[in-house]
C-alpha cells in the first residue's frame, strides 16, 4: 500500500470580483455543407444548440448565463435549463428568446421535452471560463457533449451563432470560447410531480415543476449544504485525535481496537465496549497517474463525479451497501510535472463519513468499489464480498464487550455473498479494493516546528487507478 505525507496546506479557493477578460480572437474552423445526423448517440439537441448560439447574440442573455454559471448550484459551472427557462431577460423569458430565433420551433420544443436534464455547462478553458466570459464579445460556440461519442473517440460537434457547424475534439480543448450542452450528471428526475410538503423535507431537492422533481444524486453536489459544512483540513491540523495518537505512540497492536474498544493489552486492558462516537471517513483521494485521470475525464465534462460503493457482510451473511460521492475539480487534481506518475491529491474540505466499524456485526473486511459517474443506460453487475467474524464478544449486563485484539485468538467464521451493483454503461470503472480492520490508521506522527507541532502520515489503500485514505475519526 502507498503512503502519503499529509504535510501540505489545503488551498482555499477565493473568488473575487474581476473585470471581464478580453478573449483571444480565436475562430472555430467551420465545416461546409450540411452535417450528418450528429452527434451519433442518444443526446442530440442540434436545434437547441443552434437556437442558443443565435440567441446569445444578445449580450444581455450572455450576461445572464454567465451569472447563473457562477452560482455553481451543483458545485460545477452548470445551468439547468428547466431552472432558467422562465426567467425574464430584457422583456422575454429565456425560452421565448430561443423560440424567437429558432427555425424549427416544434423541433426545439420536442428536444426540450425529451431532455429534462438538459444543462448548459461553461468549461474552464485556457482562454475562456465563467469568470473570464466577456459578454460583449461575439457569442461562444455551443457544443454538444454526447457521452457515447466521447467514450468511442468520435468527434464532438457544435454550432456558431451563424448556425455554422464546427467539429471539436473531446481530447483537446478548444482555443475559442465554447459552452457545452450536456445531460446533468449531478441530478436525477422523478417524473411524478412531487408533493410540495415532501419537497420541503427533502434535503436533496433542487427544483419541482410541471416536469417533475429534480434531486441531487448526493448531498455533496448541493452547494448550499456543503458550504454550511465546509471546514479546512490539512496535515497541519490544530489537533490529532487523542485516541489515534495514543494508539500510534504506544504501539497498540491494532489502532482501531483501541479507538473503538479501548483495548490495550500492554496496560492490561483486554476488553471494551464499542464507542459509537467514532466512524470511518474518506479524507483524501488522488489518481495514480495522468493516464488514470484522463481515462475518467475530458474537458467537456466539467468536475468529476466520483462515487464509492462500500460493502459490508453482516453476521447473518447478508450484504449491506452504502454509496458515497464527491465532486473533484480539474484544478484540485493537478499533474506534477516533476513526477509524471503523481497526479495530485484532493483533500476533502469535509471528510466523507462511512460508518462506525462494529466488528461484531461487520467483521474484519470492507470492500470499496470506485467509479466516475456519467449518465447513460442503467447496467448491473455483481461482485463478491467476504468478511471474517470472531467469537470473542461476551455479553455482560446486556452490553457486548470485545475481548482481545482483533479476533482475540478465538475461532473465526468467514461469510461470503454476492451483491448486485447498478451503474450506467457510460460510467468509468476505477476498480475495487479491500480494507482490513487490523491495518494501521496512521503510519507515523513526527514532531515538527509548526503551529500544529506534528506531521502525520495516514495509511492509504489503492485500486490501481486511484488511491484514497480511510481514517477513523470522531463523528461529533
Amino acid at each position: 500500500m502507498k503512503k502519503t505525507l499529509l504535510a501540505m496546506l489545503l488551498a482555499t479557493a477565493i473568488f473575487s470580483c474581476k473585470k471581464d477578460v478580453k478573449q483571444k480572437e480565436e475562430t472555430p474552423e467551420q465545416n461546409q455543407g450540411t452535417p450528418p445526423n450528429i452527434p451519433t448517440g442518444s443526446f442530440n439537441p442540434v436545434i437547441f444548440s443552434k437556437s442558443l448560439a443565435k440567441a446569445m447574440e444578445s449580450s444581455a442573455l450572455q450576461s445572464f448565463l454567465k451569472k447563473e454559471a457562477l452560482l455553481q448550484f451543483d458545485n460545477d459551472y452548470d445551468i439547468l435549463f428547466q431552472k432558467i427557462k422562465d426567467e425574464v431577460v430584457e422583456g422575454k423569458t429565456v425560452y421565448e428568446r430561443l423560440l424567437s430565433v429558432s427555425a424549427d420551433k416544434e423541433g426545439l420544443k420536442k428536444e426540450i421535452d425529451q431532455n429534462p436534464l438538459l444543462t448548459i455547462f461553461v468549461p474552464e478553458l485556457k482562454n475562456f471560463s465563467a469568470e473570464k466570459w466577456n459578454t460583449s464579445e461575439k457569442p461562444p460556440v455551443v457544443a454538444i457533449r454526447n457521452v457515447e461519442d466521447s467514450k468511442s473517440n468520435r468527434p464532438m460537434y457544435g454550432y456558431t451563432y451563424k448556425e455554422d457547424h464546427v467539429t471539436l475534439s473531446y481530447k483537446d480543448e478548444p482555443t475559442y470560447p465554447t459552452v457545452v450542452l450536456k445531460i446533468n450528471e449531478r441530478l436525477m428526475l422523478n417524473n411524478e410531480k412531487a408533493n410540495k410538503m415532501n419537497n420541503l423535507r427533502d434535503s436533496l431537492q433542487y427544483l419541482s415543476n410541471e416536469v417533475g422533481a429534480f434531486r441531487f444524486l448526493d448531498i455533496t453536489f448541493k452547494k448550499e449544504i456543503t458550504n454550511k459544512k465546509r471546514e479546512a483540513r490539512s496535515g497541519y491540523s490544530p489537533s490529532v485525535d487523542p485516541r489515534l495518537s495514543y494508539a500510534y505512540t504506544n504501539n497498540v497492536p491494532c489502532h482501531r481496537d483501541y479507538i473503538y474498544y479501548g483495548i490495550d493489552p500492554a496496560v492490561g486492558i483486554e476488553k471494551g465496549t464499542l464507542n459509537n462516537n467514532y466512524a470511518e471517513f474518506i479524507t483524501m483521494f488522488y489518481f495514480n497517474s495522468k493516464a488514470a485521470y484522463e481515462y475518467a475525464r475530458d474537458w467537456s465534462e466539467g468536475y468529476l463525479e466520483i462515487f464509492f460503493d462500500i460493502f459490508f457482510v453482516n453476521q447473518t451473511g447478508g450484504v449491506e451497501a452504502l454509496r458515497k460521492g464527491f465532486s473533484c475539480s480539474s484544478s484540485s487534481v493537478r499533474w506534477d510535472k516533476d513526477d509524471p506518475d503523481y497526479y495530485g491529491a484532493v483533500f476533502y474540505p469535509t471528510p466523507i463519513e462511512i460508518a462506525c466499524w462494529d466488528m461484531q456485526n461487520y467483521g474484519d473486511t470492507w470492500k470499496f468499489k470506485v467509479f466516475e459517474y456519467d449518465p447513460g443506460t442503467e447496467t448491473t453487475n455483481t461482485t463478491t464480498v467476504s468478511s471474517n467474524f470472531g467469537s470473542n464478544f461476551e455479553l455482560n449486563l446486556n452490553v457486548f464487550k470485545k475481548v482481545g485484539i482483533k479476533f482475540g485468538g478465538s475461532a473465526t467464521t468467514t461469510r461470503t455473498n454476492t451483491v448486485t451493483i447498478k451503474t450506467t454503461n457510460n460510467s468509468d470503472d476505477l476498480a475495487e479494493t479491500l480494507l482490513d480492520f487490523g491495518v494501521p490508521v496512521m503510519d507515523y506522527l513526527i514532531p515538527v516546528s509548526s503551529p500544529a507541532g506534528w506531521v502525520a502520515s495516514y495509511r492509504n489503500i489503492s485500486t490501481g487507478f486511484v488511491t484514497f485514505t480511510v481514517e477513523t475519526r470522531k463523528r461529533f
